[in-house]
Formats: structure tokens, sequence, C-alpha cells
């Protein structure tokens, strides 16, 4: 009995130990099928990750090019060089009382010499590029009292042939083309604007603007009256150029004892001989000045059609044809206030009597 519960206990051991190893067999590749997936799925998830920027070392992708401008929108226009296009500048001046032709009084004798300079200068205008600015004094009638170093000719209360003193004060004349040279320059007070180059009537206040010195005697407001080609006018003080401000161009004129006066344009008929006679003289030195031209262009054609111009208004008039030695357009420069006087490139100083008498 014993025996056989033995053998019956190796016999039931050696089944389970058979079961076990069945159960073994068919359960592995489920296990080994279920390890696969787990692992590619994690392989995927790895290569879904971005992949990471290359180092400062790498070779970075190209960058894309860029796209094409859609139709219909321009491309950007290229800059302006820096540099303006370079001018030559001509002198323009009259031909009266030159050699055989007649003097400037045949012109101012005649019915319609003033309509005829009136109308070639504002052809003129329109045709060319012209630089205006003229030295031309303005006059104090009666006695003078102020300052020699404000006149023009070094010397006060001259004589004249109405029996009354006459003194010549510095003072230039600059064209509405130029004007804004002297945005910078103004001390006190203000430029002029382009409605102060033109004058409707005699008694049209006319604005000035006065040099340095000129600070400790007027105030802006100040009312001048004066005389210009014996035309009695009312001036008023708009305002003072800064201290050491010189005007350059083909000559260096210092302003500080200067009266700046805007070109103006005159708008009305003479009233007088006197005022016929003003504006004749007037208009004959608006003709003249300076034409600008760029250089690559055909400065002999230009002259020829200024000269066609004026014998169209038979006016002599004619430009002269030498290029003037300017290195710059006109500009207005202020020098250091410290400086007791400058040498300019013309080799002009500021307190020589060269340069007191420029007008």
């Amino acid at each position: 009995m014993t025996n056989k519960l033995r053998w019956f206990a190796a016999l039931s051991f050696l089944c389970a130990v058979v079961l076990l190893v069945g159960c073994r067999q068919s359960f592995a590749p489920e296990k080994d099928a279920e390890l696969v997936q787990t692992q590619d799925a994690q392989e995927g998830r790895e290569e879904k990750q971005p992949a990471a920027a290359p180092s400062a070392g790498e070779h970075a992708a190209e960058p894309a090019e860029e796209a094409p401008l859609e139709e219909g929108v321009e491309e950007p226009l290229p800059e302006a060089p820096a540099n303006p296009v370079d001018l030559d500048y001509y002198f323009m001046g009259s031909l009266y009382g030159m050699g055989d032709n007649p003097s400037f009084s045949s012109l101012f004798d005649a019915p319609d010499g003033l309509s005829r300079l009136k109308e070639f200068y504002g052809e003129l205008n329109k045709t060319f590029d012209r630089v205006e600015y003229h030295p031309q004094s303005l006059e104090y009638v009666g006695t003078y009292t102020g300052d020699v170093k404000f006149s023009a000719n070094g010397s006060v209360n001259g004589m004249g042939d109405d029996n009354n003193c006459h003194t010549q004060l510095k003072t230039l004349m600059i064209g509405k083309s130029i004007y804004g040279a002297f945005d910078n320059v103004v001390e006190i007070g203000s430029n002029f604007q382009e409605e102060d180059f033109q004058v409707e009537a005699v008694t049209d206040v006319i604005p000035v603007i006065l040099g340095y010195d000129y600070l400790e005697i007027y105030d802006v407001g100040d009312m001048l009256a004066l005389s210009l080609h014996t035309q009695p006018l009312t001036f008023q003080v708009i305002g003072f150029l800064q201290k050491n401000a010189v005007l350059q161009f083909n000559m260096d004129i210092p302003l500080d004892q200067h009266i700046i006066v805007p070109f103006y344009d005159i708008a009305y008929e003479p009233t007088d001989d006197v005022n016929a006679y003003y504006q004749e003289i007037y208009y004959s030195q608006k003709c003249e000045g300076f034409v600008s031209i760029d250089s690559t262009a055909d400065a002999e054609q230009m002259f020829q059609d200024v000269q066609a111009l004026a014998e169209q208004y038979d006016l002599l008039f004619a430009v002269t044809p030498v290029k003037l030695n300017v290195s710059d357009t006109l500009h207005v420069q202020v020098f250091p206030s410290d400086a007791s006087k400058y040498v300019s490139k013309h080799g002009i100083s500021s307190d020589s009597k060269t340069a007191g008498n420029a007008l």
C-alpha cells in the first residue's frame, strides 16, 4: 500500500511538471508579441519627437528663398544718391552802355521799356534755374547819426541832388530761390516767407532782417523809413541774424552790419515818374544774376537760348561764357563767436575794408 502511494505521488508530480511546461510554451509567444509591440511603440514615439537644433558648429539648413512680389505690388525705389547733381554757374548781366550799345536811358525812355523788362524777367525764371542776390544799398535820407560801420562806402551824410543828406547803408537783396539758406541763422525773430516776395502797392510794408550788430539798436517790429532808387519805402524788422553770419557763393559777404531785403516782385503799375524810375532800375537789376545748369549740360546752348529770349523782348542781356569759380551752392555760414575775424576761401577778412565795402 505504501509503495502504491509513493508511485502515485511520483506520477502526479511528473504530470504537474509536464503540464507546467506546456503552459509556459503556450503563453510565451503572446508575451513576446506584447513586448515587441511595446518596444515598437516606444521607438515610434521617439521618431515623432522634433529633431534637435544644430549646434553653433554644425551646418544649419539653408534659408528659404524670398517669395516673389505679388502681381501689382511695385518694388521699392532705389535710394536717391547722397550727393546732388553737380551744377555750373554763369553770370548774366546787361550789355547796355558797352561798346556801341545804347545806354539804359534808351530803354527807360521807351514807353514799353518797363513792361518788356518785367515780361523778360518772368520768362527767365520759367525757363532757367537762377540764383538771385544783389548788393544794393538802401539810403537813409536826412542827417544820419548812426555808426559809420553800417555805411556801404565808409562815409555818411553825403549831399544829394535834392539838397538832402544821403547815407548809403550796407544792404543785400536776396531772391525767393535762396531765402531758405537763412533758415538756420536767424538769432531772433523769423526768416522771410514766400509771400514776402511780392509787393502789391507802393505803400506796402516790406519785411527786413538785420545783421547782428543792429540788435542793440532796433527790436523786432520796428519800422524803418528808407529809400531805394529815390523811392521812399517803409520797412519792418522781422528778425536778426546770428553773430558772424557770412553769405558764401562767388564772394563772401559778412552780414553783421547788413540789412537783408527780399528781392520782391512789383505787382503794380508805376504811380508817378519817381516810381517808374525806381521800377525800371529795380527790374534791370533783377534781370541780372546767376544761371545754373547741370555740369553735363550744353552750356553753349544755354547761352544761345538766353540771347534769343533777350532778343525776343528787344533787350540787351547775355550770359558771360565763363564758368564761375564756385565750389558749393549758395549758403550762409556762422563762424565761431569767439573768432575776432575769419579768413574766407577768397582771402577776405571780416574786419577788412574790402569786406566792409563789398556792396
